[in-house]
């Protein structure tokens, strides 16, 4: 979708694509991965969501740190001009306390070197200029900070059906640290294995 169908979906208020059944936002194995990620943080951590539509991430480090009785400081940015205190049906008690930046690109954060302890972000990183979104989020994150992405999985119908083209290719793995392809490959309709072994690689979230 372009950017001003996000727009256009957000104002309708919706936290995710999806119905879930917890609260309107993500559920089950999702929910978990977040609620784990954040449960590692301390109370006075800022954390900066990238991407963040109507605040579902931003939203599940909010509910963490209420069921921990700890306080996180959030600020949650996205290229779209979104206003969800506005567009959420129960924003002042979900979001409270949190930041909203509407009209922000990853590749051009408004925010000092080494501002934050944690990042995250979920169906964030794909929509970006990647090298230029991990070296501007490597800037505003503490040398001893943490970020976590979730992707699209490589068999999704979004990936499935994208034009044939250059692409960063990324792994994880809930074992290894994340890497993802130093330069841009070519992928199309034609089954291509990737060795990242004897690929140069960079960091991947």
């Amino acid at each position: 979708m372009s950017l001003e169908h996000w727009e256009a979906f957000f104002r309708n208020g919706p936290i995710t694509p999806r119905s879930t059944q917890h609260g309107g936002n993500y559920d089950l194995e999702i929910h978990k991965a977040w609620s784990d990620f954040f449960g590692n943080c301390q109370s006075g951590t800022r954390i900066l969501d990238i991407a963040t539509g109507n605040g579902a991430v931003a939203g599940i480090a909010n509910e963490t740190a209420w069921n921990l009785g700890r306080v996180f400081i959030i600020h949650a940015c996205d290229l779209a001009q979104i206003q969800p205190m506005r567009d959420v049906a129960d924003a002042a008690v979900r979001f409270a306390g949190i930041q909203f930046h509407p009209g922000i690109a990853v590749e051009r954060l408004p925010f000092p070197d080494a501002s934050f302890e944690v990042v995250s972000g979920q169906y964030a990183l794909e929509y970006t200029d990647v090298p230029a979104a991990l070296h501007e989020l490597r800037r505003i994150l503490k040398p001893d900070g943490a970020a976590m992405f979730i992707l699209h999985h490589a068999g999704s119908a979004l990936i499935m059906n994208a034009p044939p083209g250059s692409y960063y290719v990324a792994l994880r793995h809930r074992n290894h640290l994340g890497i993802m392809t130093a330069a841009a490959v070519f992928l199309s309709a034609v089954p291509l294995a990737i060795n990242f072994s004897t690929l140069p690689v960079a960091p991947g979230g």
